[in-house]
């Protein structure tokens, strides 16, 4: 049987983290997938979106008078707007994740969309925090962060250099502590021993 150090298979936190324990590394990946279902329902309703932009564009190319035209163009470019965000949601929604690693001396995070995306790099010794973000259910943005038509809601910060590092998008409260008890355990062993051991 293979020690925990030799894991090749990742082990999952809930349906959207796994973390795998390698020799001289832990790496992390939150998926940002969502229920089909769900990916449908923004689908359709940005294929109705650019339905609705199609018949602005065309009033405004038929416009009678210029008021009308400024109006639709104004009209427009608020359509523009949501177009691209809604786009980009239902992009990172199909390519999207968080990828964390940590080794010695080290922390590493990026927004990865499918490969690419720019990284992050911690030195470990002035990482002095990791916690969990409290939500309030009450808090109309506190609710509005955890919808599946928006990038963002990260559920855990880390402390570093005097700023702020947001992380963990749209995670159930049991699964941020999870991965924050997994981390912390991680960079603990990293900082202390260069090469740690199983968190």
């Amino acid at each position: 049987m293979p020690k925990p150090s030799e894991r090749t298979d990742p082990t999952p936190i809930g349906q959207r983290i796994t973390w795998l324990r390698h020799p001289d590394a832990l790496t992390v990946v939150v998926s940002q997938e969502i229920a089909p279902r769900t990916f449908a329902a923004i689908a359709a309703w940005y294929g109705c979106w650019w339905l609705a932009g199609a018949g602005m564009a065309y009033g405004w190319w038929i416009a009678a008078t210029p008021e009308e035209g400024l109006f639709l163009a104004v009209c427009l470019a608020f359509w523009a707007f949501f177009a691209v965000r809604i786009g980009k949601v239902l992009l990172w929604r199909k390519i999207g994740s968080e990828r964390i690693r940590v080794r010695a001396g080290e922390l590493t995070y990026k927004r990865a969309w499918g490969t690419q995306g720019r990284a992050l790099v911690c030195a470990l010794d002035d990482v002095t925090r990791l916690e969990v973000v409290p939500r309030n259910p009450r808090k109309f943005l506190d609710v509005l962060d955890v919808e599946p038509w928006i990038i963002g809601g990260e559920s855990l910060h880390l402390r570093y250099r005097g700023r702020t590092v947001p992380f963990g998008m749209q995670l159930p409260d049991r699964e941020a502590r999870a991965l924050a008890a997994v981390l912390d355990r991680a960079i603990g062993e990293f900082r202390a021993s260069g090469a740690g051991t199983n968190p």
